[in-house]
């Protein structure tokens, strides 16, 4: 069932956007060992946000912008819905907050290892070879950011200072 409703709707965002996705968030963050398999089978990475807005119980678009601007950091990927009540009236204060804070955007691909990691029980990416990532982080090191959206909305915020990938 898992398998069919991940590559039914691939197939379907693929058929509208012309682009096969390789991201996928599971919904409410919920993720098992059978879907990170199926996932990774179908040549999908799951990805797990580390800031959740709460933009889905309709917050003030104060308060969604105080919870981001309060939890962010470098490498962090964002929750945000793009049915909530709020949210677009937040995007302007969060996305200027960001920028004040030296980050500035980048895709969620950009923030993730591609290969040599496991997921701890939070749904962060670690690297199994420190060493060897060591080397692909700092090829990569102007990659860092933090990510905002959901689904389609592949956006982000990469940090001028910090050098470190944090998931």
């Amino acid at each position: 069932e898992i398998e069919e409703e991940i590559l039914s709707n691939r197939a379907a965002i693929e058929r509208v956007t012309g682009i096969k996705p390789s991201l996928f968030r599971a919904p409410y963050g919920s993720y098992s060992d059978t879907l990170m398999t199926v996932a990774e089978n179908a040549g999908i990475k799951v990805i797990q946000w580390d800031v959740d807005s709460l933009d889905w119980k309709n917050l003030s678009s104060g308060e969604i912008a105080a919870r981001v601007l309060n939890n962010v950091k470098s490498g962090s990927i964002i929750l945000l819905h793009n049915d909530g009540l709020n949210t677009a009236k937040a995007l302007p204060v969060i996305l200027e907050g960001l920028l004040n804070k030296g980050l500035k955007p980048v895709k969620i691909s950009r923030l993730i290892y591609e290969d040599n990691y496991e997921i701890d029980h939070t749904g962060k990416q670690i690297p199994k070879k420190a060493k060897e990532e060591k080397h692909e982080r700092s090829a990569k090191a102007k990659q860092q950011s933090v990510s905002y959206g959901e689904n389609s909305c592949r956006a982000g915020f990469q940090s001028r200072t910090v050098r470190r990938r944090i998931l």
